[in-house]
């Protein structure tokens, strides 16, 4: 007599972690028309900066009047 086998219990884990940022209309018009994977985008983005910047770092500065502070 052989025994019944359970079935394994899978419990997934998310991978990416969720970020809540915020994007001019302008922009976020713009991937919504387009589609675009935003997470993938944004995350591509990041990698891309990374291997311009000696340091992995990069500095974000807030929109000021003169137009942007600086990337």
């Amino acid at each position: 007599m052989e025994k019944e086998r359970k079935p394994k219990t899978i419990v997934m884990h998310r991978i990416r972690k969720p970020l809540e940022i915020s994007i001019d209309l302008e922009n976020y018009e713009d991937l919504k028309e387009n589609s675009l994977n935003t997470s993938k985008l944004v995350d591509m983005l990041i990698i891309w900066f990374r291997e311009l910047t000696p340091h992995n770092s990069v500095l974000i500065l807030q929109k000021t009047k003169n137009g942007l502070g600086g990337i």
